[in-house]
């Protein structure tokens, strides 16, 4: 008799045990890491920091139904030792609470007592739950670059090899009909499974293209834009950076900063600049143009584009601003226009009506108004939660 023994590695008792609680409070986890998104700790997940992927679920969501019994009700026998008061045959009320009459108190609250949950999650752990259930949208298409790696791929059948590598049907197919071919006498001669039957899987490594994008992070640093406005639309690049990294397997990042002129600048300047002026929101995307042309070949490229401004756009300059989207619109994956108010929608209203007609003319368009931190991790979901 055969024995099979599995000697698959499936993990130390604890990394389980962290498996079953995540799925028994994925809620609580979803909800903690949600809040994260806006906060400015994504700058520190990036970075690799703890600190932003630290979770504490606290002690009273970790409450579960229990079953137990009831001490207030029905009839039940007790012995209670140095009983100095009832003799047997006594009948004590239950809710006198015996304890009291003995001089027990219900204590003091000291002791040990199982409190919060305290844990770090691992770099793939806090992705998959921050961008679960999220996806590319349905009309990308995934392009593929120069690039390429090994992959170990399927190539037919071969009559040696390994038994773990033994192609059951394709072997008992070759079987019957050597079986079919031969009269019944001569087929007695013979096993069922012979050894010219034997088929295994057989693999070689193919090269295989990567899939690759680029992301350009295009901000207005005008002197109407305030810290907490490049604040907020910092924190959704990161986001989208986060995203796309765990997307494809190659992500460049391309920072163009812009007032009434545009520049590419290093991720320490974007991220720290201090710039005034007008604001020309063409003047980003020209430069953007530019450097596709240069650079960034559509066939190749998976090219993502996100502009984030306050709406305070020259009037005369929404006219090029429309030309230059609509040209972008025929070379990007997906192109999205935040806006970043500090009260209400009038604020933007021109640049407002522009994007809400090319978001209706073009679905790899999307735009969204942002007014406070709490809107970044919403309008994030917004793009990419599948809807589109």
């Amino acid at each position: 008799m055969a024995t099979i023994l599995d000697k698959r590695y499936k993990g130390d008792r604890s990394t389980m045990n962290k498996k079953k609680f995540f799925i028994r409070y994925r809620r609580f986890i979803k909800d903690k890491i949600d809040s994260l998104v806006s906060s400015g700790y994504l700058k520190d997940v990036a970075k690799g920091s703890t600190r932003a992927k630290h979770i504490q679920i606290k002690k009273s969501d970790l409450h579960e139904p229990t079953f137990h019994f009831s001490g207030d009700r029905g009839t039940y026998n007790k012995v209670w030792v140095n009983n100095p008061k009832y003799i047997v045959g006594d009948k004590v009320y239950i809710r006198d609470r015996v304890d009291k009459m003995m001089g027990v108190g219900s204590g003091s609250g000291e002791g040990d007592e199982e409190g919060d949950q305290d844990f770090i999650l691992t770099d793939e752990e806090f992705q998959k739950i921050l961008f679960d259930h999220l996806s590319l949208p349905n009309f990308t298409k995934v392009s593929f670059g120069s690039e390429t790696k090994d992959v170990r791929c399927r190539s037919g059948y071969s009559k040696t090899g390994s038994m773990s590598n033994l192609n059951l049907k394709k072997t008992f197919e070759l079987s019957l009909a050597r079986r079919v071919a031969l009269d019944d006498i001569e087929a007695e001669r013979f096993p069922f499974i012979d050894d010219l039957d034997l088929r295994y899987n057989y693999f070689s490594m193919q090269k295989k293209p990567l899939a690759q994008a680029v992301l350009f992070c295009v901000m207005d640093v005008s002197g109407s834009m305030s810290q907490e406005h490049k604040l907020r639309a910092k924190q959704f690049y990161y986001l989208m950076t986060l995203f796309l990294r765990r997307m494809y397997k190659a992500v460049e990042l391309v920072f163009i900063i812009h007032t009434d002129e545009a520049e590419e600048v290093t991720e320490a300047r974007f991220f720290d600049n201090q710039e005034s002026g007008a604001t020309l929101i063409s003047s980003g995307l020209a430069l953007t143009d530019e450097i596709i042309k240069q650079k960034y070949n559509p066939l190749e490229w998976n090219i993502y584009c996100v502009s984030a401004t306050d709406g305070d756009n020259w009037p005369d300059d929404n006219v090029v601003t429309e030309r230059l989207m609509t040209e972008l619109l025929g070379k990007v994956q997906y192109l999205i226009g935040l806006l970043i108010l500090p009260n209400s929608r009038s604020e933007a209203r021109t640049l407002l009506s522009l994007y809400s007609k090319l978001e209706k003319e073009h679905k790899n368009f999307g735009a969204s108004v942002i007014f406070k931190s709490e809107d970044i991790g919403k309008t994030f979901y917004k793009f990419f939660s599948g809807d589109k």
